[in-house]
């Protein structure tokens, strides 16, 4: 099983990065690898929209 541990985006020359980190566990629940790291450029229009209304609500919390 994957479990996301933590997430960001931010603004790259590319368009809109997410890196994420991770960690796999096994069907008992041991963690087998941790702290592994991912990212990727967003091309889904419905992500991208999604992460806007996030960045609107945090705006709007300060």
């Amino acid at each position: 099983m994957i479990k996301v541990t933590n997430f960001n985006s931010q603004i790259v020359q590319e368009g809109t990065r997410i890196s994420y980190t991770y960690s796999e566990l096994n069907d008992s629940g041991d963690i087998v690898s941790s702290n592994n790291r991912k990212s990727f450029i967003v091309r889904d229009e419905l992500i991208l929209n999604k992460l806007k209304e996030i960045k609107t609500y945090l705006e709007n919390k300060v």
